[in-house]
């Protein structure tokens, strides 16, 4: 089961859904939102991708919010979609800094590098 706000629900990657995970209150009007998305060296690898990346969430305790889902569509008109897509939203930035140094990220992101094409990253402030 999963909390996000006053409802809960279960979650799964499995199956293609998106797995959402709310983990502290933030009473400030803004938080920084990260965006990561992927495309896989060998398509066998995106539920390994999947699994390593949701090992994040479990140790890195300044994540305020957390999204991961892999793509659900065929191709099309526009061009070659990507893998999958990681979404994490911090209080400030220096959570995303703690975020991006902290010796468990680097440990996943090394296990991730060889099993990525292609990979793309957005921060930015977000508006509650």
């Amino acid at each position: 089961m999963c909390h996000v706000g006053p409802r809960a629900f279960n979650v799964g990657r499995s199956t293609g859904e998106v797995t959402v995970l709310s983990f502290k209150q933030n009473q400030e009007t803004t938080l920084i939102r990260h965006i990561f998305l992927w495309q896989a060296a060998d398509p066998a690898d995106k539920e390994a991708i999947l699994d390593l990346l949701g090992r994040l969430s479990d140790r890195l305790t300044m994540i305020r919010s957390w999204e991961i889902g892999g793509h659900q569509g065929e191709p099309n008109d526009n061009g070659d979609p990507w893998d999958g897509a990681l979404i994490t939203d911090f209080d400030n930035w220096d959570d995303l800094e703690a975020y991006s140094i902290d010796p468990f990220h680097d440990e996943i992101v090394q296990q991730l590098l060889p099993m990525m094409r292609s990979r793309a990253v957005v921060d930015f402030v977000r508006e509650k």
